[in-house]
């Protein structure tokens, strides 16, 4: 009895360790909890690895992008830049932007107040503020004022070696102002404009007055009245410059020919000029002759008649229609829509003029208005 019991066990006990080693052991439930949350987060990490692969594919498509335009001689950004604030403590500060940083170039205080407005061109520079005072800088540094020799080291001494291997010219190593004094208009400057040609600052009043300065002696050639209030915005026409400066580029090897083309430019560009006012109106003025060209109300009515002259040729809404949208933009805009800034575009066919919820369109030659937009 006792060899048979012993078999019995032995076999009882292979059986349980083949049973055992067959089937796999019950998983407890906290065991089951852990692994659904390692699941999901090996998702996650799964998503951001693939969102990060893709942001190294874009900026090495960046980067080849850049390199490519590096070698066929293109500067990318705003390398040597140059931007002059005036600050409410009547502090005028040039920023040049270098390195992927704006650095101090220069910083000048001259005014009592607040600075309102600041003009820079390629050779002079203006400021006017709440003193009812106009300060004027000079660029030492301008071709005009050096002799060949001064521009060869000028030049020399402007180029800013980067990281990438390339060179560009920085323009903070050519701007050196130098102070040529101040002028009184008769009220407050709001707003000031350099011409592209250098030849005019144009000075725009609280008094509702266009004063025209010119830069050669500082002397007023036009003082014209166009605003019963302050002037907001003036725009100058930029004439056929962008054409005549090609045509300069391409014909450097002929002297006589790029002196006709400048004097071109200086005829052409900066005739036009368009102002606008708190009194909310718009003034087209030539500058040449001195004389109002025209001068119309910035309101809604000349909107809403343009629209329904759209409207009614396209026949696409009724006149019930028209004149509910033409009662909710007047009571939109009649409470402060005033235009406080115009722009022209870089052929001068078209200007646009800014408002607080509104935006026109004109025609330079016929001062036709051709589109609008108004906030809903």
């Amino acid at each position: 009895m006792s060899s048979k019991t012993k078999s019995k066990s032995n076999i009882s006990a292979k059986q349980r360790v083949q049973d055992h080693t067959d089937a796999k052991p019950p998983q407890p439930t906290k065991e089951i909890t852990t692994t659904t949350t390692t699941t999901t987060t090996t998702t996650n990490t799964n998503t951001n690895i693939t969102n990060t692969i893709t942001s190294v594919n874009s900026s090495s498509t960046v980067k080849s992008i850049s390199t490519a335009a590096a070698a066929a001689g293109r500067t990318l950004g705003c390398c040597g830049a140059l931007l002059v604030i005036g600050t409410y403590h009547s502090v005028m500060a040039g920023l040049v932007f270098r390195r992927d940083r704006l650095a101090l170039l220069f910083s000048i205080k001259h005014h009592d107040g607040c600075i309102n407005t600041i003009a820079v061109g390629d050779k002079y520079i203006a400021s006017a503020g709440t003193d009812e005072r106009v300060f004027l800088f000079t660029n030492k540094n301008h071709q005009s004022h050096l002799t060949p020799a001064e521009r060869a080291k000028l030049r020399a001494a402007a180029v800013v070696n980067t990281n990438d291997g390339n060179d560009r010219s920085g323009v903070c190593m050519r701007v050196r102002p130098a102070d040529l004094g101040s002028i009184a208009p008769p009220s407050e400057v709001r707003c000031l404009l350099l011409t592209t040609n250098g030849q005019q600052l144009l000075c725009g009043c609280t008094d509702g007055q266009l004063i025209v300065y010119r830069t050669r002696d500082w002397s007023v050639t036009l003082a014209i009245p166009l605003h019963e209030k302050c002037v907001n915005a003036i725009a100058v026409h930029p004439g056929n410059s962008q054409q005549n400066n090609n045509n300069n580029k391409n014909n450097n090897n002929n002297n006589n020919n790029n002196k006709n083309n400048k004097n071109k430019n200086n005829s052409s560009s900066g005739v036009l000029a368009v102002t606008v006012g708190s009194d909310r109106h718009v003034a087209v003025v030539d500058l040449a002759r001195g004389r109002l060209l025209s001068k119309w109300r910035y309101n809604t009515h000349t909107n809403n008649t343009v629209n329904n002259n759209n409207n009614n040729n396209n026949n696409e809404k009724s006149e019930e229609e028209e004149e509910e949208k033409r009662t909710v933009k007047r009571m939109r805009l009649e409470v402060r829509d005033e235009p406080h800034a115009v722009h022209f575009s870089p052929s001068g066919c078209y200007f646009a003029i800014l408002a607080h919820h509104s935006f026109t369109v004109y025609e330079t030659a016929t001062t036709r208005l051709l589109t609008f937009y108004q906030e809903a």
